[in-house]
């Protein structure tokens, strides 16, 4: 399990009423942060996520990443698990069966048997550098395309 420092910084601004200067102040915290709880969304993949509208489907979506296996990209999904994240997300299992379809449709998943492999082209939990070895050994690659009017 990894971990770093994330800095976060921000500013406010106020008023001294007695003077009118603006007075602004500066803050900066560093907060540890475990890589396993976060995943990767990669923005040159968007694509896939064209006619994604669905809040249910983002949120199967959602609670598969964060559930899928470090540096894996696959979330094991059993029944008892599936139950689990119906009644995490308050939606049926018909409706949980519909939302995995529809995902895997636009290649944004694929259900092999109740292994759940998240497309690491635009979702990864884990390393950037387990990612690209994994794209690079599968022959994945980006491909985008514009369209003019």
């Amino acid at each position: 399990m990894k971990t770093y420092n994330k800095h976060i910084e921000w500013k406010t601004e106020s008023v001294n009423t007695e003077t009118g200067e603006v007075i602004e102040t500066k803050k900066t915290v560093t907060v540890k942060t475990n890589t396993d709880d976060f995943y990767f969304i990669f923005i040159e993949a968007i694509g896939y996520m064209i006619g994604v509208s669905n809040g249910t489907e983002l949120q199967v979506l959602s609670v598969l990443c964060i559930n899928a296996e470090f540096n894996k990209g696959v979330c094991l999904l059993t029944s008892n698990r599936r139950k689990e994240f119906c009644e995490q997300l308050g939606i049926t299992p018909n409706s949980f069966g519909v939302c995995l379809a529809r995902l895997s449709k636009r290649g944004l998943i694929t259900n092999n048997a109740g292994n759940i492999e998240i497309n690491p082209i635009c979702f990864w939990k884990g390393s950037i550098e387990e990612r690209n070895k994994l794209l690079k050994n599968n022959k994945l690659e980006i491909s985008i395309k514009f369209k003019t009017q």
